[in-house]
């Protein structure tokens, strides 16, 4: 569902909430706000009244709703947010208990971050603390995430086709160091974006076709799109109604994935860069099939209970097992 939030809405109520928040200007007037509670990139917005390209809650509309929000230290705010894998790990007790009992602590989200400004970067940092839930033993990390406008990437190309073409968007680097390695449990950033339904996600592939399902067979709303020189495709309809998610694997994609929506007299096509390797062990497997590693990206989609969105998922880069460190960057352009 889209709640057509303003700028000056989510100012307006993380203003009233006393919420730190900067404001990162990315190409063509576009705005990115990054706010402190929770460490959310919000946004793109085009002026004061203009509404933001992630979904966001509806409470942002109201000041009372937002202000339960925070009191009841609610998550699901929106937006562009960083969580941790292994999911199985440190959001449920046991993977049986996954879809029923999914729990977001603290230490991870709102956690407890600071935000500065420094020069044309953002910069986000937390020391934070949770548990791995199947067996209570504690974690802590460092976590920081430098955010900066991202230049055009088709700036070099040939085409005249590209010259009418509008573009934004912004990088993002992240650094997380494991201060318990003591503790066995791998730590790796998962990034998380929120996407008003409607439209088709669209994943390019190579090799033969296949995808893990973690709730029911997401069935029709995806197609296959096998290319006859190698480079494939598949769709993946975002509804905002019927609940799924989907997992490709690194070693046959890309580190690229898109969203092309319809707004208003023009498409918008959003695509997610990333850094992909096939030989680091990602940490996401599927609840009902633990042990099935190897993914990357993924995409919930919400069946409306929680509000109705997309989640643009994907894997950052895994902490090492000798430097106790992570380093990973993504960028998100719009055209």
């Amino acid at each position: 569902m889209n709640n057509h939030v303003t700028l000056l809405e989510v100012k307006s109520r993380l203003e009233e909430q006393g919420i730190a928040y900067e404001i990162l200007e990315v190409g063509n007037g576009m705005k990115l706000l990054l706010t402190q509670r929770g460490a959310r990139a919000i946004g793109p917005f085009l002026g004061e009244e203009g509404e933001s390209v992630f979904w966001l809650n509806k409470a942002f509309k109201d000041a009372d709703a937002f202000a339960r929000f925070v009191g009841e230290g609610a998550w699901n705010l929106g937006g562009e947010r960083l969580w941790l894998q292994p999911e199985l790990r440190l959001f449920c007790e046991a993977p049986e208990k996954f879809d029923i009992d999914y729990i977001v602590q603290p230490g991870i989200d709102p956690g407890n971050w600071e935000i500065e400004r420094t020069q044309k970067r953002i910069v986000l940092r937390q020391d934070t603390e949770f548990k791995a839930l199947d067996n209570g033993t504690t974690k802590r990390c460092l976590i920081e995430r430098a955010y900066w406008p991202a230049e055009n990437p088709l700036r070099y190309a040939a085409c005249d086709g590209l010259k009418n073409v509008t573009y934004y968007g912004f990088f993002q680097h992240i650094d997380l160091v494991d201060k318990t390695p003591e503790n066995p449990v791998r730590l790796e950033p998962w990034l998380l974006t929120q996407m008003t339904p409607g439209g088709t996600v669209i994943v390019p592939y190579f090799g033969n076709f296949s995808y893990d399902d973690y709730y029911e067979p997401v069935g029709d709303l995806l197609d296959d799109h096998p290319g006859f020189d190698g480079l494939s495709y598949a769709e993946l309809q975002a509804t905002g109604y019927t609940k799924y998610k989907v997992a490709f694997k690194s070693a046959t994609t890309f580190g690229r994935m898109a969203h092309l929506q319809k707004a208003g007299d023009f498409w918008r096509l959003m695509i997610r860069n990333y850094y992909n390797d096939p030989s680091l062990a990602y940490g996401g497997e599927p609840w009902k099939r633990v042990g099935e590693l190897g993914t990357s990206t993924y995409f919930y989609n919400d069946n409306g209970l929680s509000g109705g969105f997309l989640e643009f998922e994907n894997a950052c880069t895994p902490v090492d097992d000798e430097t106790h460190r992570s380093s990973s960057d993504t960028s998100l352009w719009f055209f």
